[in-house]
């Protein structure tokens, strides 16, 4: 995961934090929150998977992996949590926070775009 992603997750569940506790821990924030941070645990698995993967593939050795199967477990867990012991806090804000992933990935890939356009323009 590059900075522009550390830097964009950090803002969204900073800026969110910030919001709840002006609030005074209003229930879908705290939805969010939750699911922001579990959103960004898996982001950080992901990178981490693709960066072995890449190490593996440049070395031809053998791979195998359950990383798949560790960023769903997360989010099943924590969408069973908040149904079973959370109960005040709404599942569909969970499930949005978990979204925050792809969010940022689409932010950071439109920012490289720019910036490589800059580069380009720049360049001639």
């Amino acid at each position: 995961m590059t900075k522009k992603h550390h830097h964009i997750f950090f803002v969204i569940l900073i800026s969110i934090s910030l919001v709840t506790l002006l609030s005074q821990g209003h229930p879908i924030l705290f939805g969010l929150l939750l699911g922001g941070v579990v959103s960004y645990v898996n982001l950080c698995l992901l990178q981490w998977k693709v960066t072995r993967l890449v190490r593996v593939v440049t070395t031809n050795k053998r791979f195998a992996t359950a990383g798949t199967i560790l960023r769903i477990g997360a989010a099943l867990l924590v969408v069973v949590l908040v149904e079973s012991y959370l109960t005040h806090i709404p599942i569909l804000a969970v499930i949005i926070g978990l979204m925050f992933k792809y969010v940022v990935v689409l932010i950071a890939g439109f920012w490289s775009f720019l910036e490589a356009k800059k580069f380009i323009e720049k360049g001639e």
